[in-house]
């Protein structure tokens, strides 16, 4: 069993919180809060991995799911952890989305370009 604490923490979404794994830095482990509906969620995002790695689709540019762990707080699943070049752990799309226009730069355009495009190619529903 692998035992989560605060020190871990990274961010919560609506069904899950979300820990850096205590024994890989580029992992992360997704816990879901036992309601059935985070139980019916976290399931279907777990066979569409598996149906895209089946199909053969490209994870260069989302997480990749590995597997199901005991935790202290309930079944987690195991998630390739986003890190920047620097290393801090990636911020989600949606931080750079709230942006104002002044405060992108051509950079970060051109690469929400390429997530766009990829999601696309792919086939992959975000």
């Amino acid at each position: 069993m692998i035992t989560l604490d605060e020190t871990m923490f990274i961010g919560k979404g609506r069904v899950r919180r979300c820990y850096v794994h205590p024994e890989d830095k580029n992992l992360c482990i997704k816990v879901g809060n036992n309601q059935e509906r985070a139980k019916r969620s976290i399931k279907r995002e777990i066979n569409y991995f598996k149906r895209l790695k089946k199909r053969g689709k490209s994870f260069d540019l989302i997480s990749k799911y590995f597997y199901p762990v005991q935790t202290n707080e309930g079944v987690g699943e195991v998630y390739e952890l986003v890190r920047d070049y620097n290393g801090d752990i990636s911020k989600d799309l949606r931080y750079y989305l709230n942006f104002k226009e002044k405060e992108l730069t051509s950079n970060m355009l051109e690469l929400i370009e390429e997530l766009r495009k990829y999601l696309i190619d792919e086939y992959i529903v975000f």
